[in-house]
């Protein structure tokens, strides 16, 4: 979210605001010179309910000791950026609901107050204003009920597709449920661009932002699927014959995949248990030279400091 500005902080995470954000709440009042004030509010009520809505995100990730680095606000809702997600269908289910779940008790409030205004008939002393409360209260109600129940279509990276993705993970592995939740979402994302273009052809209403919507679906679900791909590399030293090394400051322990023993228990290759890990690293930092393969010395080191690399005889 490059370019956003802070603005505050709520329940001690920073709120910011993209400046093309800032852009459209300046440019409303061209669009719509016949109510520019009316057209502002509604504007910012709109976001404060999309703040309101990653703030649930937020707060219940918190419950799971999960930190929210900030929250930013842009022209297509909000983003709560948070320090980890880890792969567990419990964590991802709850802290994805958790922001149509607001939507839906911010209905529920709205329609309390709608049918308290609907049985007192205030509406006949707002007369001369342009929306009654009774149809301010609507609005709200529509408002939450629409963004909470889009937010749950399964394209992925939206709540619904993380959703989605808590529940393949039930079954399957989670690079494999994140990659399923990926391609539905992709679906999503194509039917929305097509029906964009369609309402641009047709000059149908409230459809001009659905390609950008399916666009950013799409791109952000292809660097979603990336990042978790990347992460299952760097956790399994299976993954180093590819480029990628399990992750090592130098002072925590090397971390081995439950099917490969640590350095210095017994195996199959070494029953006596003889052989003890490394310190440090093999430096293998510049590679073999050119034109040049590893020593069996060298791989047989380095297999001992971050676990099997090379497939054994019966594999």
């Amino acid at each position: 979210m490059f370019g956003s500005l802070p603005v505050g902080r709520l329940f001690g995470i920073t709120v910011r605001v993209h400046w093309l954000w800032l852009a459209m709440v300046l440019a409303l009042p061209l669009f719509f010179d016949e109510q520019p004030l009316a057209t502002v509010i509604a504007f910012l009520v709109l976001f404060g309910v999309v703040l309101l809505h990653e703030l649930g995100h937020s707060l219940m990730a918190r419950q799971f000791r999960i930190r929210t680095l900030d929250i930013t606000l842009w022209p297509l809702g909000g983003m709560a950026r948070m320090d980890r997600i880890p792969e567990s269908s419990k964590i991802e289910f709850w802290i994805a609901i958790a922001g149509p779940l607001v939507n839906f008790a911010l209905a529920a409030l709205g329609g309390a107050l709608l049918l308290i205004l609907a049985l007192s008939d205030v509406s006949a002393n707002f007369d001369d204003l342009r929306f009654s409360p009774v149809e301010v209260a609507w609005g709200f109600v529509l408002m939450n009920l629409a963004m909470g129940g889009f937010n749950l279509l399964p394209a992925f990276p939206m709540d619904g597709g993380r959703v989605l993705r808590a529940g393949l993970a039930l079954f399957v592995d989670w690079v494999r449920a994140t990659a399923l939740a990926v391609f539905v979402g992709r679906l999503f994302a194509f039917a929305m661009i097509a029906l964009g273009l369609a309402g641009l052809l047709f000059e149908w209403p409230n459809t001009m932002m659905l390609p950008v919507l399916g666009v950013f679906i799409w791109l952000a679900g292809a660097n979603e699927l990336l990042h978790v791909r990347m992460r299952r590399a760097q956790a399994d030293p299976r993954f180093a014959a590819f480029g990628f090394r399990p992750p090592y400051n130098g002072a925590d322990t090397p971390p081995f995949p439950p099917q490969t023993p640590p350095p210095g228990a017994a195996s199959s290759d070494d029953p006596s248990g003889a052989r003890r890990p490394e310190t440090t690293p093999p430096d293998l930092s510049a590679g073999p030279a050119e034109g040049k393969r590893l020593s069996d010395e060298e791989l047989e080191r380095l297999e001992r400091f971050q676990g099997r690399i090379r497939p054994r005889n019966d594999e």
